[in-house]
């Protein structure tokens, strides 16, 4: 039988710590787009209605608001039990792996929402022609973004074995 290669958990850490990051800097390098789209100011902002402002704003807050919810429930001692117990059914020298493998969703569904809700501003930003109208929809997604921040693998790890003590006795 080969041996299965399964990634440490600082790989997995290091490799969440990408994804973050990654994601953070894109949000800056939206505003970053806008400015210099919009620097020269020629263009007269086109004619758009409070309607469209109402429900750009409102789409992010329910995406912001569903990425919050979603994050709760991936990261319920439910789910981790779940997750656990799907390891469980792997040969013992895979379970490790497979289930920080499977707690990436946990980090890259939120920040993706999070992105989503910040690309709402973007669009609002970019109709009014008006880089600032950005600024509150990326600092809002910063937050969240930071509130999402991976944790280390050893403290899930930790509370993995506490739920479901059989799968990494």
């Amino acid at each position: 039988m080969n041996p299965v290669l399964q990634p440490s958990p600082s790989q997995v850490s290091f490799t969440w710590w990408i994804l973050w990051g990654a994601m953070c800097l894109s949000l800056v390098l939206m505003g970053v787009v806008l400015f210099f789209a919009l620097a020269d100011g020629q263009d007269e902002p086109p004619a758009v209605s409070g309607a469209v402002d109402s429900a750009l704003t409102l789409i992010a807050a329910g995406i912001a608001g569903a990425a919050l919810a979603l994050r709760r429930f991936l990261s319920s001692d439910a789910r981790l039990r779940a997750s656990a117990e799907a390891a469980a059914r792997l040969p013992r020298d895979a379970r490790l792996g497979a289930f920080l493998q499977g707690q990436t969703t946990l980090l890259i569904v939120p920040l993706a929402l999070h992105e989503a809700a910040a690309l709402c501003g973007f669009v609002l930003a970019f109709l009014h022609r008006e880089p600032a109208r950005y600024l509150p929809f990326l600092a809002a997604a910063l937050v969240l973004n930071a509130l999402a921040r991976p944790r280390p693998p050893e403290l899930l790890l930790e509370r993995a074995r506490t739920l479901a003590p059989q799968v990494f006795a």
